[in-house]
């Protein structure tokens, strides 16, 4: 009997052990709440790229009358037209295209993930076109001297600074047919960019328009 009650003692004590062992029921795992699933954030959705787009118009509208009515803009629109037309000369009239086209595509580029790329391919449109200015016009400064090439900027002589500059280095480089060569290429490609159109786009186009020529002929053909 003392042999039997030790057993069952032992056995019980083994299936303590074995229900301590045991996990803990899941009942709190299915009371918790479950978390929602994360909602995607569009970015044009934020109130910075909300206002920008008033904000590039403005700017735009501001810009272009400085340039008109200096006279009615005070000393900083005095200021601001001094600083793009010794910048750019007469490129500087692409900053307010620029603002514009910018202010359009802000949400769709926003989206994108491609502001940045967009606005660095429109500044470099502006600084092709001033070299464009520079190489053609005459009567631009061959110098390195940037007060000589910013007093020439701003009365519209040259192509400003940075157009100056570059097209100065590049003459000397590769001479008058390489310059434009470069300069045209810089425009082309950027202005492309800048506009959302790639060269593989245009291909595309074209292929496409060869391709529906092709099949008009083959009906006329067959007709």
């Amino acid at each position: 009997m003392a042999t039997s009650s030790n057993k069952n003692k032992s056995t019980a004590k083994t299936q303590k052990k074995v229900q301590a062992k045991k996990p803990q029921s899941t009942g709190k795992r299915n009371n918790s709440p479950e978390k929602a699933p994360e909602q995607l954030v569009i970015p044009s959705t934020r109130i910075i790229h909300q206002i920008m787009p008033a904000i590039l118009v403005l700017a735009a509208v501001y810009v272009s009358i400085c340039f008109l009515l200096s006279g009615s803009t005070g000393i900083f629109g005095a200021w601001l037209k001094n600083l793009l037309y010794g910048l750019f000369s007469y490129a500087a009239w692409l900053v307010p295209v620029v603002l514009v086209i910018r202010a359009l595509m802000w949400k769709n580029d926003a989206d994108s993930r491609c502001l940045g790329a967009r606005i660095a391919f429109s500044v470099l449109c502006v600084i092709g076109v001033a070299m464009l200015v520079d190489a053609f016009m005459t009567s631009a400064p061959d110098t390195f001297s940037l007060p000589e090439l910013y007093k020439a900027g701003k009365s519209l002589v040259g192509g400003g600074v940075i157009g100056a500059l570059i097209t100065n280095a590049l003459m000397g480089l590769v001479g008058m047919a390489g310059t434009l060569i470069i300069t045209f290429a810089l425009v082309f490609v950027c202005g492309l960019f800048m506009m959302g159109i790639t060269p593989y786009m245009i291909w595309i186009r074209i292929r496409y328009a060869i391709k529906k020529y092709r099949e008009d002929q083959r009906e006329r053909e067959e007709r």
